[in-house]
């Protein structure tokens, strides 16, 4: 983006991937971005945030706040985005599949790489230090620990009926103020059709 450091300002936090791993943000700006071209273009400010990470090949990652902003609709199935232009119409941007598939690959390419180098170099240290230095590749992946883990009620939970037939029913939390009880009973209860109690519902 050829931003200079003086340009941006400062911002405390980091950036959190799916995996749980950390990225330092060096600092964000605020730009005008035009998607589409032509009758299509539609210009908005995108505020960026700035990191320095050897994880991906991707150049710039626009989230929700600017799809948001700029009032988009998505398909991954048709990879196209559309969005409404100031003069009534609305613009499209189609995505390249062959061209994401590739910038995929190779952002995984040149995470295997980084990951490589680092256990190189802790390797080394090791040596260096006299020391052996063992790690098993399947304690290295940070979302290991976030597996089956489910949320749970604080306080226990009581079975209630809600439908016609003795199979009909929910839980419902037993901390419940019976004002609170008594309106998500009757809730549950107008609604019970929702509710699917067999394959075929």
């Amino acid at each position: 983006m050829q931003l200079a450091e003086e340009q941006l300002q400062p911002y405390l936090g980091t950036l959190v991937s799916f995996s749980g791993e950390q990225v330092d943000v060096m600092g964000y700006d605020s730009l005008l971005t035009t998607f589409g071209d032509k009758e299509s273009a539609k210009t908005i400010k995108v505020q960026y945030l700035v990191v320095k990470t050897p994880f991906t090949s991707y150049n710039i990652i626009i989230g929700r706040p600017s799809f948001n902003a700029l009032g988009a609709a998505m398909s991954t199935l048709y990879l196209s985005m559309k969005y409404p232009l100031d003069n009534g119409g609305v613009g499209t941007v189609r995505g390249d599949q062959l061209l994401a598939r590739r910038c995929y690959e190779s952002s995984l390419k040149i995470r295997h790489k980084a990951i490589n180098s680092s256990l190189k170099s802790q390797q080394q240290r090791a040596i260096k230090q006299g020391g052996v230095n063992a790690i098993d590749t399947a304690d290295m992946d940070p979302r290991e620990e976030f597996q089956d883990r489910r949320v749970s009620p604080i306080k226990e939970l009581e079975q209630v009926k809600i439908g016609k037939e003795p199979h009909q029913t929910t839980n419902l939390g037993t901390a419940l103020l019976p004002a609170e009880r008594a309106k998500i009973m009757k809730i549950l209860k107008e609604n019970v059709d929702l509710f699917a109690w067999k394959p075929s519902d």
